[in-house]
């Protein structure tokens, strides 16, 4: 079995390591924002909770290009 490098398969790869990354961080991001909700920290909340949304809808993006492909 051969493996091959077209550019293609390239960036994929890349893509998908970055989702990693993204999910990760947004997993921590949402843990905070729930701790920070229970612990009625409004001014830590609310912006975990919005920087979570935003990396979600990063990933669906990245998600969707490598779909096209």
């Amino acid at each position: 079995m051969t493996h091959s490098n077209t550019p293609d398969t390239n960036r994929h790869n890349a893509i998908f390591v970055y989702v990693v990354l993204i999910l990760a961080l947004q997993v921590f991001l949402l843990v905070v924002a729930l701790e920070a909700f229970q612990a009625d920290e409004e001014a830590l909340a609310w912006p975990a909770a919005g920087l979570s949304a935003g990396l979600f809808v990063t990933t669906v993006v990245l998600a969707r290009l490598v779909r096209r492909d």
